[in-house]
C-alpha cells in the first residue's frame, strides 16, 4: 500500500512537471537580431500562471505587395522586444528591435531588483538621437536621469527633500 501510494505521487509530480509548464514556439526567420543562441521556445508561463525563461513581445502582420527596399511580401513583424522574466518580473537587459527596412536597435532596458527597489536603465539607439534614463523606484525614493546631450542630471528625493544635483561623469 505504502509503496503504491509512493508510486502514485512520483507518477503525478512527474506529470505535473511536465505539463507544468507552457511555452510558445515561434519562426525565427521573422526575427533580426536576436541573439545566435535564442531559444526555440518562448513566452512561457508555468503552472502558477506566472511568465518564466525568454519572451518576445511581437505583432505578426501580413504585407500583400513587395515594397521595394523596405518590406517583402508577406508576414513580418515590424518591431519586438526580447529579454527575460522571473517569477512574472522583466530582468537584465530587454532590447528593442526596429525590424523593418534599416534593422536596429531602438531601446535597450536593464531591469534590476534589490529588496524593495526597481531600477531601470533605459537607453536609446534611434540613429542621431541618444537618449539615457535612470529610473529607480521604491517606497522612500525617486531617482530620475535623462539627458539628450553632454553630461546627465540626477535628482534624487528622499521623503520629498532634494539633496542632489548634478551627476559628473
Amino acid at each position: 500500500m505504502c509503496k503504491s501510494f509512493f508510486l502514485l505521487c512520483i507518477s503525478l509530480y512527474s506529470a505535473f512537471n511536465l505539463f507544468g509548464q507552457s511555452c510558445e514556439r515561434y519562426d525565427k526567420t521573422l526575427f533580426r537580431m536576436l541573439p545566435n543562441d535564442f531559444p526555440d521556445e518562448i513566452n512561457c508561463i508555468d503552472s502558477a500562471g506566472v511568465k518564466q525563461g525568454w519572451w518576445i513581445k511581437y505583432k505578426v502582420e501580413y504585407n500583400p505587395v513587395y515594397i521595394p527596399d523596405d518590406l517583402p511580401k508577406g508576414h513580418y513583424v515590424g518591431s519586438f522586444s526580447y529579454g527575460k522574466y522571473l517569477d512574472g518580473k522583466q530582468i537584465g537587459d530587454w532590447k528593442t528591435i526596429n525590424n523593418r527596412h534599416q534593422i536596429y536597435e531602438v531601446e535597450n532596458k536593464n531591469y534590476y531588483y534589490a529588496e524593495d527597489t526597481i531600477i531601470i536603465t533605459i537607453s536609446s539607439g534611434i540613429p542621431f538621437y541618444n537618449q539615457f534614463e535612470i529610473l529607480t523606484f521604491n517606497t522612500a525614493m525617486t531617482v530620475f536621469i535623462k539627458t539628450q546631450t553632454g553630461k546627465p542630471t540626477i535628482i534624487i528625493e528622499c521623503n520629498k527633500n532634494k539633496v542632489g544635483s548634478e551627476l559628473l561623469l
